[in-house]
């Protein structure tokens, strides 16, 4: 709620419908990295690289449903029903999922695999983990704004929802640029290169794909028997 005030101007409460957060929190981690698991089995089976990245998409597009269900239940400025609430913002939601599922699991396999000069195998993760996540943070955070704001306000449109994003950053641009396009032009590209809240949303990402890849990881290292 924190990084959704940053962009919307409203506070929400803290902690909102548990009793649905919960659940759907547990099946949308899980499924994250079950959905993978299920998609490695079968690229072993194709050399077709259409094919692979399809698999690495299908983890974000297939748990997207239950992240609509996360960010509806926050929704606290759309009246609409929570089933309804859900399907708002869901375009760009999907597009954000993609990216998420792609930094929790190979883009954290590859920063792992890079900082493989640390010693000590569990900070190797914690880092490569950290890193994926505020690639991913800043990659989805564009994604994320949008899909915010149309949640919240879904009778807006989406060109709409963005010239008010872009707008805030008009003020930045130097006096010196005075044609209009231009400056809009500028404020976009500080818009996507520097979004609203990415550094706090980054590093809310980072920590929760080392608590997630870590728990992973020691679970798979731990003698059960």
């Amino acid at each position: 709620n924190l990084i959704n005030e940053r962009v919307t101007g409203v506070r929400g409460a803290f902690f909102p419908n548990m009793h649905i957060q919960i659940p759907a929190r547990v099946v949308y981690i899980n499924g994250l990295k079950q959905v993978r698991s299920f998609a490695q089995e079968n690229m072993k089976h194709s050399d077709s690289g259409a094919y692979r990245a399809m698999c690495s998409f299908l983890p974000g597009v297939a748990m997207t449903p239950f992240a609509s269900v996360l960010e509806a239940v926050n929704a606290e400025q759309n009246p609409e029903p929570l089933w309804r609430r859900a399907f708002r913002g869901v375009v760009p939601r999907i597009g954000r999922e993609i990216i998420f599922g792609l930094g929790i699991n190979q883009l954290s396999d590859y920063c792992t695999e890079r900082a493989s000069w640390i010693p000590n195998t569990y900070v190797q993760q914690g880092v490569g983990s950290i890193s994926a996540g505020i690639i991913a943070g800043f990659l989805s955070h564009v994604p994320h704004n949008l899909s915010t704001l149309k949640l919240q306000q879904p009778h807006v449109s989406y060109a709409a929802h963005w010239e008010k994003l872009y707008s805030r950053y008009l003020e930045y641009v130097p006096p010196t640029v005075v044609n209009l396009q231009h400056r809009r032009w500028l404020a976009q590209g500080m818009c996507i290169f520097f979004p609203i809240g990415v550094i706090r949303r980054s590093m809310q990402i980072g920590g929760t794909f080392t608590i997630i890849n870590g728990t992973a990881y020691a679970c798979r290292n731990q003698d059960w028997r």
